[in-house]
């Protein structure tokens, strides 16, 4: 996970060099293969975390955030949001860069 969230950032200071803004929603969990196509729980989970990302923002999920612990990657707590497709809220965090 370190180094998904590692490259998120160094894509969007990428983007920015060029006048871009992006945002990166990032959660870890297991996937299904159905054809090319990748699936499952955490692939819904990520693109419902990008959807809240502001932009120029890396915004994690709590899993990756406990994952994280002690790499030496810091973050700021969120909040709690109801993502949908998902039950219940779910706590957010976002990189500090």
């Amino acid at each position: 996970p370190a180094r998904a969230v590692r490259g998120a950032a160094a894509m969007l200071d990428a983007a920015a060099t060029h006048g871009l803004t992006a945002r990166a929603g990032i959660h870890a969990g297991e996937v299904e293969l159905q054809g090319e196509e990748v699936r499952g729980i955490a692939v819904h989970a990520a693109a419902r975390i990008l959807d809240v990302a502001q932009p120029g923002e890396v915004l994690v999920s709590t899993t990756i955030r406990d994952l994280l612990s002690g790499s030496g990657l810091d973050f700021v707590d969120r909040g709690e949001f109801e993502l949908r497709g998902l039950n219940g809220f779910r706590s957010l965090a976002a990189l500090v860069r």
